[in-house]
This record gives C-alpha cells, structure tokens and sequence, in this order.
C-alpha cells in the first residue's frame, strides 16, 4: 500500500534513449490513487499505462505537458504504472500517491 508519501520517477533524456520505467504499489478497493505526469517530448514517443498485477492495462494516461488524474481502484491488486518511452528525447516526471483510504 502507499502511502501520502510520494513515489516517482524524474527523467531527462539530451539523446535518443528507449527503456520501460515502472512505479509499482498496492491499493485496495476503493483506494483513491493521484497520478502526476509531466513531460516535454522533444522527439520519440511516450507511453504511460496503469496495469493490474496480471499485465491488463487498467487507465491510460495522457502525454501532456502536465496532467492530474485521479482513479479509485476497483478491487485489491498491485498496480503498476509503466512510462514505456521509444527513442525519447526530452523529460518526463511520474508521481503516485494515494489520497484516500478506501474501505474492503
């Protein structure tokens, strides 16, 4: 489970780079979870998606330059938020909190 203390992940990339960063926690069902994602793309691609612990992809979240989004997680799992970046070059920022504690 996590907790108001924040998780993320910061990267700044000058040259092409290709790799997978993920943020991984537990939430119940219930749990009101806040995602933070910035980012500058200057070339390459940039996806972000939110998977259950058997890889199905829950909520995908937009490239924009800034966005908020708040989920209420639907049944007790580990999730994990995987930024999958192609010959990226720029810099992007993901933040996950929980907000709310659900009830079982």
């Amino acid at each position: 489970m996590i907790s108001t203390e924040r998780r993320g992940h910061s990267f700044t990339f000058a040259e092409s780079a290709t790799n997978t960063s993920t943020i991984s926690f537990l939430a119940e069902k219930g749990d009101k979870i806040r995602f933070y994602i910035a980012s500058d793309i200057k070339q390459g691609n940039l996806d972000i998606v939110l998977y259950d612990s058997e890889g199905n992809p829950v909520e995908e979240l937009d490239q924009a330059r800034r966005q908020v989004a708040y989920l209420t997680m639907h049944y007790n799992d580990t999730y994990t938020l995987a930024a999958k970046y192609t010959d990226f070059v720029g810099s992007f920022k993901a933040e996950v909190y929980e907000v709310y504690k659900g009830t079982k």
